[in-house]
């Protein structure tokens, strides 16, 4: 093997594990917003009063809601870049 193969394979693994590392951060995201909205109303309903606890709670569920949806998006972005330069005509024909 070349030099340049095994750097270009390492760069390949790298962003593979980048672009993992994204999609488990935005379906943890995700996934704890939802969690949290959930227990932080139930516990509002419960208690019968609306505490500030359940505002604090409300705007740390929107937070992981949003770095999910952008993590999300960032892993989609990824995928569809790697699609396009594994279909570009011009990057198959190294040699």
């Amino acid at each position: 093997m070349s030099k340049g193969s095994l750097e270009d394979e390492n760069d390949v693994l790298a962003e593979n594990f980048n672009t993992l590392i994204f999609l488990l951060l935005g379906i943890l995201s995700v996934f704890l917003s939802a969690i949290l909205l959930v227990h932080s109303a139930t516990v509002a309903v419960y208690s019968q009063q609306l505490t500030m606890d359940f505002l604090y709670r409300s705007m740390f569920a929107a937070l992981f809601f949003v770095i999910g949806l952008g993590s999300l998006h960032i892993f989609r972005k990824r995928r569809e870049t790697r699609k396009q330069k594994k279909s570009a005509l011009f990057l198959k024909s190294k040699a």
